[in-house]
């Protein structure tokens, strides 16, 4: 599954070769600890909030543990996906946080060129190469989630985590054409 607000940039033959020894995968919103506050605040702390994995993208295999997983997932869903954080819920990705202790086969898909977003920046460098290919740490961009774009909170958590780094600004420009194309001024 992918969010309709991710862009995909390069192939993802890895995912399908994950399924192949795995049932479920994830990716998580931090994927290294923050050293300054405000980076805690604005990152660890909202994921502790708003759920560990990112729901923008998860990938299930057909079999009998992932359709179990996909079944006890929806089935949590069809009661409980709202936003109540006071009560440990935030629609569908809270759910995501006792996966692993819930389900064998789940895989923890970290590398820094999946599921890119303004919540992870603080700890991963975008980069162009010379042929134009965005880099993530060094290593292709598979994709990248703007998420926010309806609220605000990606252009202003861009603002804080993209530090004028023009490739990401670059992206956004296009991601913001690509919406006007789509006809988000008059259906958004």
């Amino acid at each position: 599954y992918l969010d309709p607000d991710i862009v995909v940039y390069d192939t993802l033959e890895r995912i399908d070769a994950l399924l192949d020894s795995h049932d479920v995968l994830l990716t998580p919103h931090q994927t290294h600890p923050e050293t300054h506050m405000n980076d805690i605040i604005h990152n660890e702390i909202c994921s502790l909030q708003h759920g560990a994995y990112n729901f923008g993208f998860y990938a299930v295999k057909n079999n009998e543990n992932g359709l179990r997983f996909a079944r006890w997932w929806r089935d949590r869903l069809v009661h409980f996906c709202y936003d109540d954080i006071p009560e440990g819920i935030f629609t569908d990705q809270k759910w995501g946080d006792i996966v692993p202790a819930m389900f064998d086969g789940v895989f923890i898909l970290r590398e820094p060129g999946y599921n890119v977003s303004t919540w992870n920046l603080s700890n991963r460098s975008v980069t162009q190469d010379p042929e134009g290919r965005i880099l993530v740490n060094g290593q292709p961009l598979q994709f990248y989630h703007f998420s926010g774009f309806d609220s605000g909170a990606q252009a202003e958590m861009l603002e804080m985590y993209g530090s004028g780094n023009p490739v990401l600004y670059q992206m956004r420009e296009w991601y913001i054409g690509r919406q006007n194309e789509e006809g988000q001024e008059t259906l958004g």
